[in-house]
């Protein structure tokens, strides 16, 4: 196994690994949890989610460098740039709207209303959550049937 294919392997598995445990497993199962309160919840979930997305983008950007020069099929970096374009949608749109509803939630107030406007951007978030998921399922086989010793 060359460098290229076993270090683009390993952060796509751990990347991969990530967002299933925090998006998929991790979120969910706090909201089950007795005496834990839906606000206290979501402050937690926003948090996890803030912090997963730094960590995307250090693995994101070691994709890239790992992958740089070697690369010569251009559908893979097609999809490389379609998880950056997808990084870029959640940093600046998806995740700063549902922090938005977090603090508003949480004030003394606690906006309610807000729920039905938000989960457009749930939906999406989610929708992009699963998109990375497959996107690197595609790349862990493309690269690993692609990249010889």
């Amino acid at each position: 196994m060359n460098k290229t294919r076993f270090f683009s392997s390993f952060i796509l598995t751990f990347w991969l690994g990530m967002i299933c445990g925090v998006s998929f497993f991790a979120t969910p199962i706090k909201f089950l949890v007795p005496g834990l309160s839906r606000e206290l919840a979501l402050q937690l979930g926003d948090l996890s989610f803030r912090y997963l997305n730094y960590i995307e983008w250090l693995l994101v950007v070691c994709l890239f460098f790992v992958l740089l020069n070697y690369i010569q099929v251009n559908f893979v970096k097609l999809l490389l740039i379609v998880l950056f374009s997808i990084l870029l949608l959640d940093s600046f749109y998806l995740l700063p709207a549902l922090h938005s509803y977090v603090v508003a939630l949480s004030s003394p107030e606690g906006q309610v209303s807000l729920a039905m406007d938000i989960s457009f951007y749930h939906r999406f978030y989610v929708l992009a959550e699963f998109t990375k998921v497959l996107i690197q399922l595609f790349l862990l086989f493309q690269l690993n049937n692609r990249i010889r010793p």
